[in-house]
Order: structure tokens, then C-alpha cells, then sequence
């Protein structure tokens, strides 16, 4: 079995768009939908905290987040940003 590189990680900071990460991910290049993740992490617990107001709470809505991210890849356009 082979797996695809991590070649994002260290493409991080270098403004790779959404699009590729999501035309990598479909690839199974799991390191650009770790970039993804780790992209929008901090600004998604940050919106669904002020909204829960409750840890636990908020984690779990994250993980479903994510979770619905991962499983609507195939249908996300390649050339639009996640983050509108």
C-alpha cells in the first residue's frame, strides 16, 4: 500500500488555496485535509464558542464540522475558499 506525500506542511504559510487542498484531499493526500483542518480550526472554535459558550459542547460540534467537510469534498468547488 502507498500513501500520498505530505508536501503541504510545509506549504503552510505559503497561501496554498482551498481548491488545491481540496483537489489534493480527494487524491487521498490526507496531509491538505490536515492543512484544512488546521486552517479553520482556530477561527471555528473560536465563532462556535461564542455561540455554545460551553467546551465540550463546542468540540463536538467541531468534530462534526470537520466530519461534514471530509464527506462533502467531492462536491465543494475547486475554485472558491472555505472560509466565506
Amino acid at each position: 500500500m502507498t500513501t500520498q506525500p505530505r508536501q503541504y506542511h510545509i506549504l503552510q504559510g505559503q497561501g496554498v488555496p482551498d481548491g488545491g487542498l481540496v483537489g489534493q484531499a480527494l487524491t487521498g493526500d490526507q496531509s491538505a485535509f490536515e492543512l484544512l483542518v488546521s486552517r479553520y480550526h482556530t477561527s471555528l472554535v473560536n465563532y462556535i464558542r461564542s455561540i455554545l459558550k460551553d467546551d465540550g459542547q463546542v468540540y463536538d460540534v467541531l468534530q462534526h464540522v470537520f466530519l461534514q467537510l471530509y464527506v462533502s469534498l467531492p462536491i465543494l468547488l475547486r475554485n472558491v475558499s472555505l472560509k466565506g
